[in-house]
């Protein structure tokens, strides 16, 4: 694997920037993995309406894991709760 560029690097620090001022403003998924998880699952089937020659393959596969380890999140929070 090849060592990321300075250019590179720099695009990705503006990427990370922009999420993380975009996700600041989100206020409706905050603190709320339910709400995270129904809004993950609208965006993989949305995903796999558009998945002509199995392009989304990937992004599908991530956001399945994704969903998963937020269920378990939300299942140690439900748990803590009931302690």
């Amino acid at each position: 694997m090849e060592p990321v560029s300075e250019v590179r690097k720099e695009q990705i620090e503006e990427c990370v920037n922009t999420i993380v001022n975009i996700a600041s403003k989100d206020t409706f998924h905050l603190n709320s993995v339910t709400k995270q998880i129904d809004t993950l699952g609208v965006m993989t089937m949305d995903l796999l309406e558009k998945n002509e020659n199995r392009i989304n393959d990937s992004l599908i596969g991530l956001f399945y894991h994704i969903g998963k380890s937020l269920r378990q999140l939300e299942d140690l929070q439900k748990l803590n709760q009931d302690e």
